[in-house]
């Protein structure tokens, strides 16, 4: 039994929704499973030829939680979403192999219970809960269990992702993170927070500008993304909000018009690319092939 999984890109974060809002995009990477003998691949970089591939451990992890016996798939990798660049690259690997060990044990785990192992893969589930289920999501633990909310998005809304070809790791990304805040900023950004499903769903790009003023985390990180500042001012010149895509170093503007010959025109050292995107409503879709 042949299947074929398409992941959605992720953005994560959304401004000062750290670690907790996350959109889905019209960008995929597309994953065709059939078991085997043995690992093997087709599609990935040599570097991701071996056991230490995502998508195998994912699948391994996944096989042990439900206390089955692992069974080795050939993996074909049709990659259309960036490595390394905040678009939810890692978690479309992840919900690809959690979601293909589920099909192969029959099912044997429901949508939640999905969530939840792909959540504890990857650490936290601002990036595989829209992965899964498409739109703008909220997601939340109650009680050790990751819960979520889905919200519509404004047709009208454009994003355009501002892709460097540089890359900004995750694990650097947090360490520049404070280890501690006061309260006058948590307040500030949760009180953005809260509003931001709102605006995106009534399309108000003009509130969701100053909603996005982020004090958790994107002062931190700005910072560490060249030519950020040039982007920054791009912004508050037009009034086209954007925020950090993930941790980085991808930058997403909400427009409702096409935005990339004026960010095509700003003077970068950088190779940047932009590219227009759309929300994905769906999320993850399985194709079986008998």
């Amino acid at each position: 039994m042949r299947i074929t999984i398409t992941v959605p890109a992720t953005s994560g974060n959304i401004g000062p929704g750290f670690d907790s809002l996350g959109l889905a995009l019209n960008l995929y990477n597309q994953f065709s499973f059939e078991l085997s003998n043995c690992w093997e691949f087709i599609g990935f970089s040599e570097k991701y030829q071996t056991d230490d591939n995502l998508v195998v451990k994912s699948m391994i992890k996944t096989y042990e939680i439900a206390k089955a016996t692992v069974r080795p798939c050939r993996i074909s990798l049709t990659q259309c979403i960036p490595v390394a660049r905040g678009l939810g690259s890692s978690a479309s690997c992840i919900v690809a192999g959690v979601v293909a060990a589920n099909f192969y044990l029959n099912k044997y785990f429901n949508d939640s219970e999905i969530l939840n192992i792909a959540t504890a893969i990857e650490g936290h589930s601002d990036n595989v809960a829209p992965a899964l289920y498409g739109s703008l999501i909220c997601s939340y633990r109650q009680n050790k269990e990751v819960r979520f909310i889905k919200y519509s998005v404004n047709e009208s809304l454009i994003f355009t992702a501002a892709i460097p070809n540089f890359t900004l790791p995750t694990v650097k990304a947090r360490a520049a993170l404070p280890s501690s805040m006061d309260y006058e900023n948590i307040v500030y950004s949760l009180s953005r927070a809260i509003n931001i499903p709102y605006v995106l769903k009534r399309g108000e790009t003009e509130k969701l500008f100053y909603l996005l003023d982020d004090r958790l985390h994107q002062p931190y990180r700005l910072p560490l993304i060249k030519e950020s500042q040039k982007f920054r001012h791009f912004s508050r010149q037009y009034k086209i909000p954007f925020w950090i895509s993930g941790s980085g170093p991808t930058l997403m503007f909400v427009s409702k018009q096409n935005i990339v010959y004026l960010l095509e025109s700003l003077p970068l050292d950088y190779k940047w690319q932009f590219i227009t995107l759309s929300v994905n409503h769906e999320g993850t879709r399985v194709e079986e092939y008998k």
